[in-house]
């Protein structure tokens, strides 16, 4: 995703805040995710672990859920230490508020 469609998204979209991330969703022919990770997350592979996480949850919650969206999603520390399923919950949760 451009940089200039992560301001539409963010500036348009609908804001979603839970225990692990501040997701925006703006509805789409295609889904799309940006994850944002801050560096105090820890190191480069630590942080790439993390969004691989949630990259997979998405795609794993994206196929239940009848919805495409553009999404941006900035993660917060307790995302690290998150269960799988958990996360699976919140993103669905967050996919199906409209």
């Amino acid at each position: 995703m451009r940089e200039s469609e992560l301001k539409l998204v963010r500036a348009t979209g609908n804001k979603f805040e839970s225990r692990f991330f501040v997701g925006y969703f703006l509805d789409d022919r295609k889904s799309d995710l940006a994850v944002i990770v801050s560096k105090k997350h820890g190191s480069a592979v630590e942080r790439n672990r993390i969004k691989r996480r949630v990259r997979e949850a998405f795609r794993k919650v994206a196929k239940k859920v009848d919805r495409s969206v553009k999404a941006v999603l900035y993660l917060k520390f307790v995302v690290k230490k998150a269960n799988f399923d958990d996360l699976c919950i919140t993103l669905a949760a967050a996919l199906e508020r409209k």
